[in-house]
């Protein structure tokens, strides 16, 4: 009889789930150190760190914009 295949289990960052916000921004900081041309990406996944989102609209760079705005706003009221 055949051994039975192993169960499809998707694979999982657990990093992501357990590390605090401020090393997973320095992870992302480091990330994009040397490449200065996707300041739009590095904005976009901050922002999905700290839990902003860039609202509906369809252009990247316009979400990172209201990234952008949110994250001044927070610096301001707080």
């Amino acid at each position: 009889m055949p051994e039975p295949q192993p169960p499809e289990l998707e694979l999982f960052d657990l990093d992501d789930c357990f590390t605090d916000t401020r090393t997973r921004l320095v992870r992302l900081g480091e990330k994009y150190a040397d490449d200065c041309n996707n300041l739009t990406e590095y904005i976009l996944e901050a922002g999905w760190i700290l839990g902003i989102d860039g609202g509906c609209h369809e252009e990247e760079e316009v979400k990172a914009k209201h990234v952008l705005h949110d994250v001044a706003k927070m610096i301001l009221q707080s």
